[in-house]
């Protein structure tokens, strides 16, 4: 939960109920870089039973009812809000009397121009990239949220049938829409209708008052720059853990290079590999030697003084990378990792390991050297 650096930059905001980790643990039965027909049904029904349980629709409740009653108390001169939950916001605009604006991390809206999103670039036929967005918004999206937008309306005292101007109601309505992406790294497409528009990386302002701990101090100075490894909140179960553990460690002593392990939701540790083992028992060796664990960094502070920097390819990380300038080697796992995978592989600015699921030790060492 971000709530806590929220608060810390001095804006009043509501913790949301739902916690986003608590998804990542349901599906963590299922391997999510895995992309074959079969796991794909399994993680679609093993997402639809998460959204079953009594304990997220619970959450989802309280987080429309305490969304609303935060909006009404705070009087916002506009509301700006995440793509994935637009509907629900456009409502509580409407109730409001205020304009709406909409944000996406991705180039989420219909275009031939730019390949889909959810997709690694070029894998779709360049024919099918404006029907791929097109179906993923009205489906993925749109009729995902009418459920939600609809409870809140009830709330709000809004028409489910119409909008307060008396038009047939449309969930989600059409909406300015911002893209948070450099048009340095994906231009603005030509074919984009007036009001959405690239606007570039959203950065925080730099981590000028960080205080890095001692043990990162004398690392960073006693020696080569290290390699940051690090899969930010890409959460699963043990086995998930000690897998991407080990082949960081293992990437590490296969190109001879110190690295720093950022343990983040993945939990990446060296204590969880197998020193029963020939090879385990070396890399744990290899690790005591040669790695630093952190719970976490300033992503901004640490980049630049590193040689490389290896993670999932998540819109954050891969943006704060970029900005570096440092070499940037994505192993994705889901959603939009493999096709920023692919983008930083095809304009040179990094490497692209491949789906986490496909990618060794070896291989990814390979990829440093």
């Amino acid at each position: 939960p971000s709530d806590g650096m929220v608060r810390q930059a001095g804006i009043e905001c509501v913790a949301a109920s739902e916690d986003v980790s608590g998804m990542l643990e349901a599906l963590a039965t299922v391997d999510l870089s895995d992309l074959s027909f079969w796991n794909l049904i399994k993680t679609v029904k093993t997402f639809k039973a998460y959204q079953a349980t009594p304990e997220f629709k619970a959450a989802q409740a309280a987080d429309t009812k305490a969304g609303y009653e935060l909006a009404v108390s705070f009087k916002p001169d506009v509301i700006l809000h995440a793509g994935f939950e637009f509907a629900f916001w456009a409502s509580v605009g409407e109730a409001l009397g205020v304009p709406v604006l909409r944000y996406d991390l991705q180039p989420n809206h219909p275009t031939s121009e730019i390949s889909f999103f959810k997709k690694e670039d070029g894998a779709l036929p360049k024919c099918l990239n404006k029907l791929a967005f097109q179906a993923f918004n009205s489906q993925g999206i749109a009729k995902a949220q009418r459920p939600r937008a609809l409870e809140l309306r009830a709330i709000a005292g809004l028409s489910a049938t119409a909008h307060r101007d008396g038009s047939p109601l449309v969930l989600p309505p059409d909406l300015p829409q911002m893209c948070a992406m450099s048009p340095s790294f994906v231009p603005q497409p030509t074919d984009w209708p007036p009001l959405k528009e690239m606007v570039g990386y959203w950065m925080m302002p730099p981590s000028t008052g960080y205080q890095p701990p001692q043990q990162l101090t004398a690392f960073l100075a006693a020696g080569a720059p290290p390699v940051y490894i690090g899969f930010g909140s890409m959460k699963g179960n043990p086995e998930f853990c000690k897998k991407l553990s080990t082949m960081a460690i293992a990437a590490l002593a296969h190109a001879k290079m110190r690295g720093i392990l950022l343990g983040g939701w993945a939990g990446l540790t060296a204590a969880v590999l197998d020193s029963s083992t020939d090879d385990g028992s070396r890399l744990a060796e290899y690790a005591a030697a040669n790695v630093l664990e952190l719970p976490s960094c300033p992503h901004d502070w640490l980049f630049p003084r590193c040689a490389a920097v290896v993670h999932h390819g998540g819109a954050g990380t891969t943006s704060v990378g970029l900005r570096a300038g440092k070499p940037t080697i994505i192993c994705a796992v889901m959603s939009d990792q493999p096709w920023h995978g692919s983008l930083v592989a095809k304009k040179k600015l990094g490497l692209y390991a491949g789906m986490m699921s496909k990618v060794t030790g070896s291989s990814l060492g390979e990829l440093l050297t």
